[in-house]
């Protein structure tokens, strides 16, 4: 999930270039930034795409599944507000998964209204496949990295997260 991350910051980064008139970054550095992170956001998504497709998943059922895997049985409601889509889009991603057993439905013990989703142990399994394909891309990527670049270059992705997620925050509670 590498990919939609680098994604969301490379929105958030270019939300906050065009935001800083002061900069004394040059145009044409931006610009080769700019592209430089929407290539390689095209880069991830692309092979995130082609691992998931192997297990016929979409890249949309691979984050619901690994969203789950991450905060356990959860509401369908809940679900929405995390994908950021209506109940039906959800409701049709669930119905999709359950039906390949992946996740399993549970009705709330306090209110039968309410219904929980859960990964399943094939759920799981799928997921995992999913992410040991992007960790061995990962691999291969990054191998033409020492440690050393390595690690500076997650120190500057977190520098750059942190910055653009502010402005973005600040953007969305005005």
């Amino acid at each position: 999930m590498a990919w939609l991350l680098l994604i969301v910051a490379a929105a958030q980064y270019k939300v906050r270039a065009m935001n800083n008139s002061e900069s004394e970054i040059s145009d044409g550095l931006l610009a080769e930034m700019d592209a430089t992170i929407i290539m390689l956001a095209r880069v991830f998504a692309r092979r995130h795409l082609a691992i998931a497709e192997n297990l016929e998943l979409t890249p949309t059922q691979a984050l619901l599944a690994k969203m789950l895997q991450g905060h356990g049985a959860t509401k369908m409601s809940d679900l929405a507000a995390l994908l950021d889509v209506k109940a039906p889009a959800v409701s049709a991603l669930v119905d999709q998964l359950e039906r390949r057993g992946f996740i399993e439905r549970l009705s709330d013990a306090s209110d039968r209204r309410v219904v929980r989703v859960r990964i399943t142990e094939d759920g799981r399994d799928a997921l995992d496949r999913v992410e040991d394909g992007e960790r061995e891309y990962l691999r291969r990527y990054v191998g033409v990295l020492s440690e050393q670049e390595l690690k500076d270059l997650i120190r500057m992705h977190r520098a750059l997260i942190e910055a653009s997620a502010s402005d973005f925050n600040q953007e969305v509670s005005a």
